[in-house]
């Protein structure tokens, strides 16, 4: 589950930026926490812990230390965005395969042994900003134009895995809008309500207008 970062926790990140002495493309972070002993961290990183072992993409901290999560994502990639399920940790980002195998832009990590992982059915095409999980279903955001499949699964930004069938599916008709809509978090509440907020931007006279969005969809409803 996702808990509030205190004052210690805010240092610790800190730190781990000043760990890494990166060089990062962009400064965005996502951050996860399994509990109050690890916490998971994905971005656009490369540096090395105080053991000179190398930090690329997902990393976890463990009592203050730096880990790499798996060797195999040591690779040319951005990891964006990390969440949990409760067993797997689902890594999203801007690559295409693994190992040799086609991946398209999203994993599955078991958590308990990181040198284990699977795709999530044949992937999604887009870029992810956010992700919620609820039982057995992944729920993803962003500017998400299709899941993999044949046929092509589009899903207008919202997309929904459900990892007992291994497969995408649509939630409801999605989110779209006349001018660009900017999907930004995705959360989920105990009963299942499933909560969207982001923008939507359209322009005027050489000028952008932000218009929040925020939407909400039932279990019965979808």
């Amino acid at each position: 589950s996702r808990m509030k970062l205190t004052a210690r926790d805010v240092c610790v990140l800190v730190g781990f930026l000043l760990a890494l002495a990166a060089h990062p493309t962009s400064a965005e972070l996502s951050v996860f926490s399994r509990d109050r002993s690890t916490t998971y961290i994905a971005g656009d990183f490369n540096g090395r812990n105080e053991d000179n072992v190398q930090l690329m993409g997902v990393s976890a901290l463990v009592e203050g230390e730096y880990y790499p999560v798996g060797s195999y994502l040591l690779k040319d990639g951005e990891w964006t965005v990390v969440s949990s399920n409760g067993t797997a940790l689902i890594i999203t980002g801007d690559f295409e395969w693994l190992n040799g195998e086609t991946v398209n832009n999203i994993i599955a990590i078991d958590m308990e042994n990181p040198s284990k992982w699977s795709p999530l059915s044949l992937g999604i095409h887009g870029r992810v900003s956010s992700l919620a999980t609820f039982e057995h279903e992944i729920y993803a955001v962003g500017s998400i134009s299709y899941c993999y499949g044949s046929p092509r699964i589009y899903v207008n930004n919202v997309a929904r895995y459900n990892s007992i069938l291994n497969e995408w599916g649509t939630i409801g008709s999605g989110l779209k809008s006349m001018g660009y809509l900017e999907l930004s978090a995705i959360t989920i509440d105990d009963e299942g309500h499933l909560y969207v907020v982001g923008w939507e931007i359209e322009q005027e006279f050489h000028l952008s207008i932000k218009i929040p969005v925020l939407v909400k969809w039932t279990p019965d409803t979808d």
